[in-house]
């Protein structure tokens, strides 16, 4: 549930951010915050990729609603990560990550009765959306009424973690504390509006992951697998053409098991892993606006 330490304060004439926590099953703090638009017709709950934060993808946020007057933002900062409750980096079970998500979304559609709600992801936060609608589908009285989904994590490449956190996994739980800096975050610059900035300047970054946290990637990634059957809303998967990490051929495949009549693909080959922080990323905040109106909008 969300509780009632929440600031708030006006950006402009229409906009209003406001910030605070949600509670896990153990009453332990979980990072939120959002851009609430006047008028406004979606809430669009959003979830980072592993060692991010969501305050990290605000340009995207910013960029969009300029575009789309309809839309409000909501995002949590997953257990161990950015602001909320946790060991940096690690995530303790697939069951506790997931009914945190949950809270959040519920939460966020209680504050907000009226409104539709989109969920989206990028990375591991797409395959929670998918892990979500799986799970909890009949409890969000469909307020669902569509996803939005950057190079959802459904396999990953041949980090090291990936295959000792499968053969830790059960065994020793201070074993799955263990850290290790994923290729991602090596040499990687961030492309956004102020110029180039490195992404190891963030303080809130976590550029070192646990084997407990490869382990949950991989679980997610499996369940994902059968998750296109619970898709009943529009999809849009959004794909760029190279990632360090997560192997996006599989990704695709995935996609493509979404019902019809329900998916969108987007492919950019020129773009790679953290798709709203590189050169060219307008482009899809365009074509993700054009989708809403296309797939949302003109068919309520």
């Amino acid at each position: 549930m969300i509780k009632n330490e929440v600031t708030y304060s006006t950006i402009s004439d229409s906009i209003e951010s406001e910030e605070g926590f949600i509670y896990d099953l153990y009453d332990k703090p979980l990072f939120y915050s959002g851009k609430r638009k006047e008028g406004d017709k979606y809430v669009l709950c959003f979830f980072h990729d592993g060692g991010s934060h969501f305050n990290r993808y605000s340009s995207f946020i910013e960029k969009l609603q300029c575009k789309n007057k309809k839309i409000s933002f909501y995002g949590m900062d997953l257990p161990g990560h950015g602001l909320s409750y946790g060991v940096r980096g690690h995530f303790e079970s697939l069951n506790y990550l997931v009914d945190s998500c949950f809270r959040f979304v519920q939460g966020i559609s209680q504050k907000n009765p009226e409104k539709k709600i989109i969920l989206s992801g990028t990375g591991i936060g797409a395959t929670l959306c998918l892990e979500l609608i799986k799970s909890f589908s009949h409890k969000f009285d469909s307020n669902v009424v569509g996803n939005i989904l950057f190079n959802p994590a459904i396999s990953t490449l041949s980090e090291p973690p990936s295959i000792a956190s499968k053969l830790l996994f059960g065994i020793d739980k201070k074993l799955m504390k263990m850290k290790y800096p994923h290729s991602s975050f090596e040499n990687r610059k961030s492309m956004i509006d102020e110029g180039d900035h490195e992404i190891t300047s963030d303080p809130l970054f976590v550029k070192t992951l646990s084997m407990g946290y490869w382990n949950i990637v991989n679980l997610l990634g499996k369940s994902a697998l059968t998750s296109s059957y619970y898709i009943d809303v529009p999809t849009v998967v959004a794909l760029g053409g190279n990632s360090k990490v997560y192997d996006l051929s599989k990704s695709k495949k995935y996609s493509k098991g979404i019902p019809k009549r329900y998916r969108t693909l987007l492919e950019y080959d020129d773009l790679k892993h953290d798709l709203f922080n590189e050169i060219g990323h307008e482009k899809i905040i365009r074509d993700i606006n054009i989708w809403i109106q296309n797939k949302l909008e003109d068919h309520e």
